[in-house]
């Protein structure tokens, strides 16, 4: 494409990640790692093993549940809960799918917003991963 090299460095190294996919977010009292534009078992592990090894103090991830598994749905988010137990991740997990496996997960974004509003969470790393349809990146002003 006759694209020179010093033109393809200077575009990767001024890229910034839009539409809920590895954003960084800068709040007023944390900071995030918003990945809400799709979640599927191999990008939810990658992406937490990726924050598990990430140097920042007081982190904690909120997970949506992984959409349209099908059969393999109930097996699948009990690994990354194990997954995020062996990580030594905090957690907070939203979404129908995760409370059948644990009834004191969040049924619900919007049950998690409540939480929000009366729980205030402050001087955190925050990694927001979960599918499309949970709409997670609604809770940003909320952190």
């Amino acid at each position: 494409f006759k694209i020179s090299i010093k033109n393809i460095k200077k575009s990767i190294q001024n890229f910034i990640p839009k539409n809920n996919r590895s954003q960084s977010i800068k709040t007023k009292y944390n900071q995030l790692i918003l990945d809400a534009y799709n979640a599927n078992p191999s990008s939810m592990e990658a992406m937490l093993i990726s924050f598990s090894k990430n140097s920042s103090k007081n982190k904690i991830c909120v997970l949506g549940d992984m959409l349209e598994l099908g059969i393999h749905s109930t097996k699948e988010h009990k690994k990354i809960i194990k997954l995020c137990s062996k990580l030594n991740l905090t957690c907070y997990f939203i979404g129908r799918e995760f409370n059948k496996i644990k009834s004191s997960f969040f049924k619900s974004r919007e049950e998690f917003e409540k939480y929000l509003k009366e729980n205030k969470i402050i001087n955190k790393t925050i990694l927001i991963k979960g599918s499309r349809g949970i709409e997670l990146e609604k809770i940003i002003p909320l952190l």
